[in-house]
């Protein structure tokens, strides 16, 4: 059995998961969360919603099928069950039960949960979010290597306070962008065996491993122009930039928690900073989209 932690959570697993910080003298008694392999049935299906392909659930139960990879259980914010389909290999798991599976364990724990970096600034942090590809990770590492530490880099956990907690101490950045930012791959992993172009870099010293104010939040998007930011959003705006950057929407409505959603989305607007930050498709100058967060942040007096 191995023991971590993630989330300020304490996690008994007799899956090896090397990304996340080890649980001194961790027992199973004592877990927050439990991750184990077991068998599990289609008929584990009956009784949940479908809301998606291969994705059921309820407001106790996610159950999740990726082809050719595994079954996953999600069950009460306390136990993930896996069991691995044709001849998957452990990092193909891993990068699900890590990504996927821990997010639903943060929604069932009525965490807000969004599809974002987060980056320590002065006394507290900002969060960046986006689609996939926008470059999230990316910024992410530019403000590492320009001396930040980091909190997490996909999935961000906000807790009832209005606080970011620490997620998994690694960001994933693929070959281009490690380059552009002189991080040199030749002793990093993949991700996956099959995505030979894209690297887990672990954060060592640069992880921030306590929970941090949320001072502001930036949606980085492409456009057809020039960089530039957009802080004069209206409250309305606000809420619409929160709601489409929830991590996995579908779990709110397979678990009925749409509502909960509504009010957490809500009461953070009315609390932090928010802004948008476009970037061209082309040409992109990671360094000034960097600057302009910090820039906005001086204007706003948060740091």
């Amino acid at each position: 059995m191995y023991f971590y932690t993630v989330y300020n959570l304490h996690v008994c697993s007799d899956f090896e998961i090397p990304e996340l910080f080890s649980w001194p003298n961790g027992c199973q008694e004592k877990a927050d969360l439990c991750i184990s392999e077991g068998r599990i049935s289609e008929s584990q299906k009956s009784g949940l919603s479908q809301v998606g392909p291969f994705l059921f659930g309820d407001e106790q139960t996610v159950f999740l099928t990726v082809p050719d990879i595994a079954r996953f259980l999600v069950q009460s914010g306390k136990n993930i069950v896996y069991q691995k389909l044709g001849n998957s290999r452990d990092d193909d798991v891993r990068v699900f039960l890590l990504g996927s599976c821990l997010g639903a364990i943060l929604i069932q724990r009525g965490f807000l949960v969004l599809h974002g970096c987060t980056v320590k600034i002065g006394q507290g942090c900002v969060v960046c979010v986006g689609h996939s590809t926008v470059g999230k990770s990316t910024l992410a590492a530019a403000f590492m290597r320009k001396g930040y530490s980091l909190m997490s880099d996909d999935v961000c956990a906000i807790n009832e306070n209005g606080e970011a907690i620490p997620s998994i101490p690694r960001i994933k950045l693929n070959k281009n962008m490690a380059d552009l930012l002189e991080i040199n791959t030749g002793g990093l992993k993949t991700i996956r065996a099959a995505c030979d172009s894209k690297f887990s870099l672990p954060l060592g010293n640069k992880f921030n491993d306590t929970n941090l104010p949320v001072y502001a939040v930036y949606e980085l998007s492409v456009w057809s122009s020039a960089t530039t930011i957009e802080s004069d959003l209206n409250k309305v705006e606000h809420f619409s930039l929160l709601n489409r950057n929830l991590y996995r929407p579908r779990y709110l409505m397979a678990m009925n928690k749409k509502a909960d959603g509504f009010r957490q989305c809500t009461e953070l607007v009315g609390n932090v900073h928010m802004a948008q930050l476009k970037r061209p498709m082309h040409h992109v100058s990671v360094h000034d989209l960097l600057e302009l967060i910090i820039n906005d942040l001086k204007a706003q007096g948060l740091v």
